[in-house]
This record gives C-alpha cells, sequence and structure tokens, in this order.
C-alpha cells in the first residue's frame, strides 16, 4: 500500500493565512480592548523612509485607521484617544509555533472508571496551570549566530494576556492580535471556554480492559475501541492515537489483524494506522502504529511497525529537514533499540517484546534509532508499554538531539508498582520541557475550590544550569522532569527530591528487570583471553551471582553478558538488551539441592557453575564442577538457527489458543467416551 508523505508545502502558509484572518476579523468585528468593544478598522502602517517600516516594528505593527476612529461614537472615541498615548506593549514574541501536549500512557479502560476520569481533570488542571509559552524574537550574536533565551525571559501566554486585553488596538502588533484572537478562541464558547490554546493530546495506545474476559470490552474489541473514543473525546481538545499491542487482541470478534485493525481506524476515523499532524508552524508530530498479533512469529505482543510505515517515517523525517528549523516528536507504543531506556518489564525482555520490531532483523530493529542519530530535528520520543512509573532516572535518556520519554499508566489495575502518572509537554520555537503530573499524589477534593488548589502549591528546585526565577509554582503533584534548550542542545534536569518510598520502588527487581544496558566505560568488558585459548572464566556461587555483571563479544559479533544472575544477550549495534539466554535456573547447578548428608565434596561444590567462552569466542559453554560424570559436566550453548543466542519463550498467542481449544475438545471426546462405557456396562 502506497502511503502518502505529507510535506511542508502542505502546511506553511497556515499562520500567514491566520495573519491575514486576524486583520479581516479586526476590520469586520469588534475588538476587545480592556472591558470595552470597539468596532474598528485595522489597516496595515505605511510604509516610511523609502519603503521600510519604522526601526523595530519588523512589519507587523498595526495602527487604527482614520476612518475607524471618525466611526467610533462620541464617548468611545474620547475614550480611544485617552488611551492613544499609552505605550507600546513590549513584543515578548508569537504563539505560531507554542503548543502543549498531553501524553497518555497505556489507557487499559476498566469498570470503575472513577479513577480514569479523576486523572482527566488533573490533566485538564494542569495544562491551565502551565500555559503556553511564547516563542521569543530571533536574534543574532555579531557573526550572526542565533542567541539562545534564558528560560527566566520568556513569556507564557498567562503572562501577557491581560496586558494586550487592556492595550489600545493600535498599540499592538500581529503576533501580540494573534495572541488576542486564539486566547478569545479559547475561552469563549460555544467552540472554546476550556481556555487551553493550541493543546494536543497523544493516546500510545493499549486502550482495553487488561484482563480478558472474552466479552465486549477486552482489550482489541470494537466496544473498547469505542469507550476509548467516548473517554479521549471528553478532554475537548485535538487528539490522535496509535496503537498498541493489545489493541489487536480481539481474538473473539475478530479472525484477521487487517479486520482488527480496521475496526481500530474506523473508530477513530484514521485512513491509516500512522499519522501526521502539525501543532505549531515548524513543529509536526508522527505517530507509528503496531499491525499484527495473530501473525507475529514468536510473541503476539511484540510491537511491530511493517515496512510501508518504515518507508514513510523516514520519508517523512526527510521532509522536514532540521535546516529548515523543524522539530519532530515521535510517538509509538513501545521504545526503541538504542534509545536508553534502561527500566523495562522483564516479561517484556523474557518474551521479546521490549522494542519496536523487536524480533526483526537488526536493519529493520534499527532503523529507528538511526533515523534519529541521522536526523538533528527529532527532538522527542514518547513510549508506554512497561507500565512503570515515570520516577525513575531512567525513565527520561537522550540520544544526541532526541530526548526519550517513557510514559506510565493512568489506571489503577494496569499499574505495576502503585503509581499512576502522565507526562504532559510544553514547547515553543527555541525551548522544550518536560512534566510529569503524578495522579496518585492529588488530593480529591482539589478540583473543588481555588482556595484548596492553593494549599497544594510547591515550587519546583532547579539544577544551577537553570534559573529559579523559571520555576513558577506548580501543585505538588506536577513535576518539572527536563528542560530543553533546543537552540544548544542543553537538557537540564531539575533537583527532584526523593520520595520516602522510593527506594522501596527501585528496590523492587524481582517484580521486573531493570535492564543493564552495557557501555564501553563501564569497566565491565572482557576481552583479554586466557592462556588456554578460553575468552575468560566467571564462577556462579549462591548469591553472588546477581551481582555478576560483565559482557562480551562472540567471534561472531554477537553480544553476551551477565546480569541479575541470568544470560543476557544485547544488541550488537546499540546494546539494548534482546533476551534471555539462560535465566537463573539454566545457571543452578544440577546438584544445588543437594542434602546437607552428602559427601563433603559435594557440598562444597553445591550450586557451583562456570560460563566458559572458548575457542576465541567460538564456543560459549556452562561447567558444573558438582556433576557426578564428565558427560553432565559440560553443557555448550547453541545459537539459533539465525545465529542469535536469546530463548524466544513465549509463542504466538492465537496459536496457544488454539493448541488448548483442540486439547479441550480432546477431553471432552475423552469424557463423553467414558461415559458412554458407563452406561453400558
Amino acid at each position: 500500500m502506497t502511503m502518502k508523505v505529507p510535506t511542508p508545502q502542505q502546511h506553511t502558509g497556515g499562520w500567514l493565512r491566520r495573519s491575514a484572518f486576524v486583520l479581516v476579523c479586526l476590520a469586520l468585528s469588534r475588538v476587545y480592548v480592556g472591558s470595552d468593544a470597539f468596532p474598528v478598522q485595522v489597516v496595515p502602517q505605511q510604509p516610511t523612509n523609502h519603503g521600510r517600516l519604522p526601526s523595530g516594528k519588523r512589519g507587523q505593527s498595526m495602527v487604527v485607521g482614520k476612518v475607524g476612529v471618525a466611526a467610533l461614537s462620541s464617548s468611545a472615541q474620547n475614550d480611544f484617544e485617552s488611551k492613544s498615548s499609552s505605550a507600546v506593549l513590549e513584543d515578548y514574541g508569537n504563539i505560531r509555533d507554542s503548543w502543549s501536549l498531553v501524553v497518555l500512557g497505556d489507557l487499559h479502560l476498566e469498570d470503575d472508571m472513577t479513577a480514569h476520569l479523576q486523572a482527566r481533570q488533573d490533566l485538564l488542571d494542569a495544562m491551565q496551570a502551565l500555559s503556553i509559552w511564547l516563542s521569543p524574537p530571533e536574534t543574532k550574536d555579531r557573526n550572526h549566530q542565533q542567541q539562545s533565551v534564558a528560560v527566566d525571559q520568556m513569556k507564557t501566554v498567562k503572562d501577557v494576556i491581560e496586558g494586550i486585553q487592556q492595550a489600545r488596538a493600535g498599540d499592538l502588533s500581529v503576533d501580540q492580535l494573534e495572541i488576542l484572537l486564539a486566547y478569545k478562541k479559547a475561552t469563549t464558547p460555544p467552540g472554546g471556554g476550556g481556555g487551553l490554546l493550541q493543546t494536543f493530546l497523544v493516546s500510545l495506545g493499549d486502550l482495553g480492559r487488561k484482563d480478558i474476559r472474552h466479552e465486549p470490552g477486552d482489550a482489541g474489541t470494537t466496544k473498547s475501541f469505542l469507550d476509548a473514543k467516548e473517554f479521549l473525546d471528553g478532554f475537548g481538545m485535538p487528539y490522535d492515537v496509535v496503537s498498541g499491542n493489545h489493541d489487536l487482541e480481539g481474538l473473539d470478534e475478530f479472525d484477521t489483524d487487517a479486520a482488527n485493525l480496521q475496526a481500530w481506524m474506523d473508530c477513530f476515523q484514521k485512513p491509516t494506522p500512522q499519522f501526521c499532524r502539525y501543532v505549531g508552524e515548524k513543529t509536526v508530530l508522527l505517530g507509528l502504529s503496531t499491525v499484527r498479533f495473530r501473525d507475529s512469529p514468536h510473541s503476539s505482543h511484540e510491537v511491530h511497525i511493517d515496512d510501508a510505515q518504515l518507508d514513510w517515517f523516514v520519508q517523512t523525517v526527510q521532509a522536514h529537514p532540521a535546516s529548515e528549523g523543524w522539530k519532530i516528536l515521535v510517538f509509538s507504543h513501545a521504545p526503541i533499540t538504542g534509545s536508553k531506556l534502561r527500566v523495562l518489564q522483564n516479561v517484556h525482555v523474557t518474551n521479546g517484546c521490549a522494542w519496536l520490531n523487536h524480533c526483526s532483523d537488526e536493519s529493520r530493529r534499527n532503523l529507528f534509532i538511526r533515523t534519529v542519530q541521522e536526523n538533528p530535528q527529532i527532538k522527542l520520543w514518547c513510549s508506554g508499554h512497561f507500565h512503570l512509573s515515570q520516577d525513575f532516572n531512567d525513565s527520561l535518556s537522550t540520544v544526541g538531539s532526541c530526548t526519550f520519554m517513557q510514559v506510565g499508566v493512568i489506571g489503577p489495575a494496569s499499574t505495576r508498582d502503585g503509581k499512576r502518572q502522565t507526562r504532559l509537554v510544553r514547547g515553543c520555537r527555541n525551548r522544550l520541557q518536560i512534566y510529569t503530573v503524578s495522579h496518585h499524589e492529588v488530593p480529591r477534593g482539589a478540583h473543588d475550590g481555588d482556595e484548596e488548589k492553593t494549599s497544594l502549591f510547591a515550587t519546583t528546585k532547579y539544577s544551577d544550569k537553570s534559573s529559579s526565577k523559571s520555576s513558577s509554582s506548580l501543585p505538588s503533584w506536577i513535576r518539572l522532569d527536563a528542560d530543553i534548550d533546543l537552540e544548544t542542545g542543553e537538557v537540564v534536569t531539575p533537583i527532584v527530591e526523593e520520595k520516602e518510598d522510593e527506594e522501596n520502588v527501585n528496590g523492587a527487581k524481582k517484580d521486573w528487570f531493570q535492564a543493564y544496558t552495557p557501555r564501553e566505560e563501564d569497566g565491565c568488558y572482557i576481552e583479554t583471553a586466557n592462556n588456554d585459548g578460553s575468552l575468560f572464566t566467571t564462577l556462579l556461587q549462591g548469591d553472588d551471582t546477581d551481582s555478576i555483571v560483565c559482557w562480551w563479544h562472540m567471534k561472531d559479533g554477537r553480544v553476551l553478558g551477565l546480569h541479575q544472575g541470568q544470560l543476557v544477550e544485547y544488541d550488537a549495534e546499540t546494546l539494548s538488551p534482546l533476551g534471555i539466554v539462560l535465566n537463573h535456573n539454566d545457571l543452578k547447578s544440577r546438584r544445588s539441592s543437594v542434602s546437607s548428608s552428602s559427601s563433603s565434596t559435594a557440598n562444597s561444590k553445591q550450586g557451583q557453575k562456570q560460563v566458559v567462552v572458548v575457542e576465541n569466542g567460538t564456543v560459549l559453554a556452562l561447567i558444573d564442577e558438582s556433576a557426578l560424570d564428565d558427560s553432565q559436566r559440560i553443557q555448550v550453548v547453541h545459537p539459533n538457527d539465525d545465529g542469535s543466542y536469546w530463548r524466544k519463550y513465549q509463542r504466538n498467542k492465537r496459536i496457544r489458543q488454539e493448541e488448548k481449544a483442540r486439547e479441550a475438545l480432546a477431553k471432552t471426546w475423552l469424557l463423553q467416551q467414558k461415559e458412554q462405557q458407563t452406561k453400558q456396562m
């Protein structure tokens, strides 16, 4: 299927049309200035100095024409003229490339929607508290290089709107008129009323009920899509969605992935699984969706982006180059290899469904990170999938010019660490900020009155690289996670005071696999061969197994390592964990359960195994010193047919269900046969 690649030409000119629309609206309707409404005619200021506009106006200042003033009533004219001496407002910038964004992680709607509805209100309140930035005027130094604007020098619409409303119309520039028009549109019913300017929402998928009951409302069913649409519509803002692995799990309703995917697309009126949305003059959102569940060769829960979307993604990125000032934000249900997100759910690593195209060949799996590395206009990549909170240091990472952002969940039934959180992002031409909204920390009743809301406010602390002046008072359940200067590339992470339960959350290693991503500078790489031709020999004994961290290259380039008592394979290019080669049980000695009455020799060797790489990385083996004979003493770990070592533990869910169905039929038949035999006796 050929997918149309959006081009900048289809979007540019929108703000020119909007500027013209501002002039038409102001010329034909009433402009609100202060508390009065003046029917005025707005015309461009006449050029002077041989066709050039006066210095500092940059062709944007507008004045009220004589015809408009003459048409005023005498009282209105006197009031208007009394304001004519007021100073022109300082130009802090425009909102042409300013926006706010709500990013919802795995939605997983529940029977009791109380928590979800409260979370929705939390997010609407948070967006009101933040407001959107103004993109500051572009200034250059002596070398004609773009000058960075400090965050404490930037303004939001909330900072300037009162002054704009009180100013004389003739003192407003086109930028300020556009701000005024956008504000009035957002705050005036019936189209507005919410007061949220240029705010957009993206859902990262997994919409339906998490527990499968084989009834409507389960993940992947039409009812789950309709319920999710109703919930998302309730935000009252434009939105788009990408599909998650559970969104194609409607096995009882749909026979094929294509039919399941089409039902999802039809519900949200999507012509294609992916999306491209412009939220600013030079800011574009790209979404990628998984397209298979029943047809997955291994785990059905792998988030798989097909070749058509891959081609579309690369071409769309290239059509919006960094040289033209574009900023691209990408959304997918699962993260990508090479993202350096290190907190992963154990089941996702074990079953080969942690990353986009996890089970694909290396070229398809790593196409995403290569595209990021080659295109600095990709500034943010948002993903969910792990159901873990945003309180881990590694839930945000930076690779090149791109920040990778892991998003939590809002439902109590789908969180794996007790935290319910959402990400907010706000940006403009030169800056981007990421926030966490902690729904589990919002005192219920906080939406009932301003007085109670005020009591929740607390000031965020910043590191030395960021001015504390930039931290406006926000509710304590809204936390600034990152402040990104898009002109310098600097990422500043505010200092967040540790919570009392932080140690407990980070210490719950049994519940999930905190992925160790090897780095060359970590001191754990093994490269020196032993005299006997082996690469190395590592002794695994008792509890010490969990503390061993090391990694190495096999002769064929595959990367293996020991971490948390497991033998893990890593992607050779990105060093992202791919899967488990040998788990805890595999690394236990065959005689690890030997009784205390056994011989002292056996006891001394109880639970001991050695991981050995021999013949310069050609052979991987385990040596069990406690084995009773040589035939059991060594175990060679063979690679898979494709050359990889990690085990594909989980098979396709549809196949497993079909097998269970056949087994159930066979058991039913057998019982019927026994009943007939009993009756005949």
